[in-house]
């Protein structure tokens, strides 16, 4: 006798996976019609997940009031395969009576006996944002949580897109930009909390503004100390006094990145006009003072990266810009190509400029290899223009063009954004996914809308046009100078070192 096949307790989840659209519908007809037939529940790797709620709704086709209560829980990863096997088998037993068979496809099988092998306590979390890509669904909260906190700033980066001097005052007729706003203490505190219960490594605290000038930027990295979460910081370091030291270094921030793009005063005017030459010289000591404070407290985690943006006006200073990293007691030294827009474009590299960014970096390599030795391991250049300038575009700047749409954006299970105008936003390119108002974060993040926009970025290809409840589109210009470029490149690392490269897209076993 011919079994019914059942893939999901909806038409969507059904249908996606069988590939034929109205499926579901054909099935649960041909269910009722033929009570007396065998329901074959199929599991693979999109619906294994959601055991209880397939099982549930195959007995009411049944006519059976039985509520399965008991979720498959893919923690621990190093011992999912046997639980899962384990649960079937009890599953199997009950459901023999009912006229229901479960069989779960060789895929899923590979997929969970892999996770098992290479799970360990320290990777468990990226590993379960892994499950959640090749699922197309989400088990654990983002790695990183961006939070604007203020929108004000004591400098002027000529590249940067909300205070640069060259932008059309038109730019700041949005509410956030009209006058000084920053986030609340009860908005924040109550972020932070579902932060936690969900599964967030790192709080950053950048975004519109300078970070250090919101008015309880102290309590502000306290509270996120308390609650055993890492702060990841972006400054230009320019109001580091001894209380902002203190703060940084007591309170577990683990990356404090200081945004400088210069090795010289005159070029440090040149991108921040509204500065003096003494005010480079005071930068310069903030960051000694910085770093001589983390010593004295032996302060092993706190991470002291110099960032530096290229562009036409400082990109003969790579070099010098390694050496002053290394003269302040920076940990790091990070370079990124300038993110071109309409009123930076003056700052575009050219094709001469850039063969002799990419000709210094070498020699940046070997300085810093120099460096390492001589700090017994404590000091590192950063891998973030490697992949910029294997994609730069020598016409337009662009370093991103069409990378994501041939492999795939995965930024939506690693990466959540709040923005003082009260919105969670799917990456830094500024796309509303939804307003906090008097919802919670982790609601918002395992919201079914949340999970649309992320598969849907999975497929960015067949997806270009979707749009966000601002009318942003998944992929526009901005998409070309990816800023979450880091955390994309670091999750395709991930999916090629735990061997996973073969689950994220392939179709599972056909379905006959």
């Amino acid at each position: 006798m011919k079994k019914i096949q059942l893939f999901g307790y909806n038409e969507e989840l059904h249908d996606k996976i069988t590939c034929k659209k109205g499926d579901f519908k054909k099935q649960i007809n041909n269910i009722k019609k033929k009570q007396k037939k065998t329901i074959d529940i199929k599991f693979n790797k999109l619906n294994f997940y959601c055991i209880d709620k397939i099982i549930t709704f195959a007995l009411r086709l049944k006519k059976e009031k039985i509520i399965i209560k008991q979720p498959f829980s893919v923690k621990p990863l190093n011992n999912i395969l046997n639980n899962w096997n384990k649960q079937i088998n009890k599953y199997k037993q009950k459901l023999r009576k009912n006229n229901i068979s479960i069989t779960t496809n060789n895929e899923l099988i590979e997929l969970l006996d892999n996770l098992q092998k290479k799970s360990n306590e320290q990777d468990e979390n990226d590993l379960l944002r892994l499950l959640g890509i090749i699922s197309e669904t989400i088990f654990i909260g983002p790695n990183q949580l961006l939070l604007d906190i203020n929108n004000r700033c004591n400098t002027e980066c000529v590249y940067c897109w909300i205070h640069s001097p060259h932008i059309k005052k038109k730019t700041y007729s949005m509410d956030q930009y009209k006058k000084p706003k920053e986030i609340s203490f009860e908005i924040f505190k109550r972020i932070i909390d579902d932060a936690t219960k969900i599964g967030v490594e790192d709080i950053v605290m950048v975004g519109d503004g300078e970070p250090t000038i919101h008015s309880q930027f102290n309590k502000l990295i306290k509270y996120i100390n308390k609650k055993g979460l890492s702060t990841m910081l972006f400054s230009n370091g320019l109001t580091f006094n001894e209380k902002k030291i203190k703060a940084i270094v007591d309170n577990n921030v683990g990356t404090l990145q200081i945004s400088i793009s210069a090795a010289t005063p005159k070029t440090y005017i040149k991108l921040h006009p509204s500065t003096k030459k003494q005010e480079f010289m005071n930068l310069k000591k903030n960051i000694k003072k910085l770093a001589k404070y983390k010593h004295k407290k032996k302060n092993k985690r706190l991470r002291i990266v110099i960032v530096n943006v290229i562009n036409n006006l400082n990109y003969h200073e790579l070099v010098k810009m390694t050496n002053f990293a290394w003269k302040v007691g920076a940990n790091e030294v990070g370079f990124q190509l300038i993110d071109l827009r309409d009123y930076s474009m003056y700052l575009k590299l050219s094709k001469e400029q850039i063969t002799r960014v990419k000709k210094d970096f070498k020699k940046i390599r070997l300085l810093t290899k120099i460096y390492y030795l001589l700090s017994f391991g404590k000091f590192f250049v950063g891998h973030h223009l490697d992949r910029q300038l294997e994609n730069i575009n020598f016409n337009t700047g662009d370093w991103s063009e069409n990378v994501y749409t041939k492999r795939g954006c995965f930024i939506g299970w690693w990466f959540a954004y709040y923005r003082l105008n009260d919105i969670f936003t799917f990456c830094c390119s500024i796309k509303e996914v939804e307003k906090l108002k008097h919802l919670r974060f982790k609601d918002i993040w395992f919201s079914d809308n949340y999970n649309k926009f992320r598969i849907a970025g999975k497929y960015l290809k067949e997806n270009k046009d979707l749009e966000f409840k601002d009318g942003r589109k998944l992929f526009e210009s901005k998409c070309n100078n990816c800023d979450n470029t880091g955390h994309l490149n670091k999750i395709q690392r991930l999916i090629k070192e735990f061997e996973l490269e073969k689950f994220v897209f392939n179709k599972f076993e056909e379905t006959k």
